[in-house]
This record gives C-alpha cells, structure tokens and sequence, in this order.
C-alpha cells in the first residue's frame, strides 16, 4: 500500500546501512518495520515519531525483549513514552514525546545494542546495566556518537566486547 511504501522510503532514508538489514528477512530492523507497518494508527503519527517507535522496536528485537524481565506496553499501540522503564522517576519522554531516557537496567536486556538507538536523537540517558542471568553481548555501535545530548550512559555488568567507538567523543554533556 502507499503508506506501506511511504513508510519505508522514510525508514530507508534514516538507515545506517542503505536499508540492508531493513530489507533482509527475520533482523531486528525488519521485524521492527513489519511492527510498526502494521500498527492501526501509523497515518496518525508524525514522522518523528514512526521512527523513534521504529528504533525502540529495532531495540526491542534486539535485544531478546520477549525475554525481559518486565517488557510491559512495549511493542503495543500505547504511547511508547508509557512502554515499560526500569525509571520511576524521570518520565521515558520529555514535554515534547521525544524518547529521553532509555532505561533498562537490571531487566535482563541481552543481545546487542542496533545502531538505530542513535535514531533516538534527543536520548539523555542510556541505563543498561546488565540483569541477573542475561547480558548485552557485542561492542557498541559507532553510530551512538550521533547521541550529542547524552548526559549518562552505563551498560556495566555486561558481556561487551570490542573498543569504545572514537565517535563517543561527541558525547561532551556526559556526567
């Protein structure tokens, strides 16, 4: 259908890989599209928002969310500023809806981290700490050094691997 079409022109327009793994059966990119394609209000959100649901659902897949501890609302037709998060103080999203705090530490968030988090441009805190049987596997992507705004950032108790991207120099309003 045309918001089909127009939906993955959109997505393939902020892809880190020219579309590739959007486009390849069974990645957490596809899997994310297909969510979000088939979503019954998809023509009442903006832009901005279908792709910041895409990268939380890019996100979600993976990183085994079926297998989270608590995984409450995500991937659901609520507002993704209500999806779960490990936070009971700061709100997921700020004022405007813009996705600010990615918190999911102690949940059991395993997998690897996509690039697509860095579509979650406004991000001000990224809590991943790993849970109590499962942990983050891989390095992290060099595309979050496009996350300019990153007050916080903690992944420890993990089983990453690799160098920390040069890019995370841009990360100058951490703590």
């Amino acid at each position: 259908s045309v918001t089909d079409r127009n939906l993955l022109n959109l997505l393939l327009a902020n892809s880190f890989d020219n579309g590739t793994t959007i486009l390849t059966q069974g990645t957490p990119q596809n899997l994310a599209y297909e969510w979000l394609a088939s979503s019954a209000n998809l023509n009442f959100l903006s832009e901005d928002r279908k792709i910041q649901r895409y990268a939380l659902a890019t996100f979600f897949y993976s990183t085994d969310g079926d297998r989270w501890l608590n995984n409450v609302a995500w991937l659901s037709h609520v507002d993704e500023c209500s999806w779960y998060s490990w936070s009971i103080l700061e709100p997921n999203c700020n004022p405007a809806g813009d996705y600010v705090n990615l918190v999911l530490g102690f949940n059991d968030v395993s997998g690897t981290i996509p690039p697509e988090v860095a579509l979650l441009s406004e991000l001000t805190r990224i809590q991943l700490s790993g849970g109590t049987l499962l942990a983050l596997t891989g390095s992290l992507p060099s595309e979050l050094g496009l996350l300019t705004s990153l007050e916080s950032f903690s992944a420890q108790r993990n089983s990453l691997t690799g160098f920390l991207p040069l890019e995370i120099g841009a990360w100058t309003a951490l703590d």
